[in-house]
């Protein structure tokens, strides 16, 4: 990556993070929306209409991140999880989890960056951003890591059964919910067992 290329990124990324911050000072002051009026008309799950679920098939890309995952299901990104646009991907997050434009912004061009692609050009299909410590990372809360399983996109059920397990709050209703504090003691242990178990073990990235 050429000398250009790089002050380039920075200061693309440093504008994302000054709208970021310009963002959050309006939420301060600006309506929030009612509930059930989130999603955009026109949209997947306006009115809460969303899209048939479908189990992928064998020859249907996934990756580790549920998020995506969901909505290859539902047929808000193509279903066979391939041939997807970095721009458009970001569109469909916010629009579906209403998350805001500067993270639906970023995301997209780092992951085009972690693969080496052209963010405005290329396309990608799922399986890929589970290049190893891209997304993908070793002590997943859910996932065994990816020296010890075939591929990260395959959930691993005895640390799901665990995760329930450990939930201590409730909600208002009395039903068990779990809480930061369940998430963070789970992770700090799957870390720990993965660091004690796994000699290729690792958390930094490409």
């Amino acid at each position: 990556m050429g000398p250009f290329s790089i002050v380039s990124r920075l200061f693309l990324d440093f504008g994302i993070l000054c709208w970021d911050i310009l963002l959050t000072l309006s939420n301060l002051v600006r309506r929030k929306r009612r509930i059930g009026h989130v999603t955009p008309e026109g949209h997947p799950g306006y009115g809460k209409h969303w899209p048939e679920y479908s189990p992928p098939k064998e020859t249907d890309s996934r990756c580790s991140c549920p998020a995506l995952n969901a909505m290859a299901n539902h047929g808000i990104i193509p279903r066979s999880g391939r041939n997807i646009s970095f721009v458009e991907v970001g569109d469909h997050i916010r629009t579906t989890y209403n998350f805001s434009p500067t993270f639906c912004s970023f995301v997209p061009r780092f992951a085009a960056r972690m693969l080496k692609k052209n963010y405005s050009a290329d396309l990608f299909d799922l399986e890929e951003l589970d290049l190893h410590n891209g997304i993908e990372h070793d002590g997943s809360l859910l996932r065994l890591d990816s020296a010890l399983e075939q591929t990260q996109s395959t959930k691993h059920v005895p640390f799901i059964e665990e995760l329930l397990a450990a939930a201590t709050g409730k909600d208002k209703k009395d039903n068990t919910v779990i809480t930061t504090k369940d998430l963070s003691r789970i992770l700090g242990k799957r870390r720990a067992v993965a660091r004690a178990v796994n000699k290729e073990f690792s958390q930094l990235f490409p």
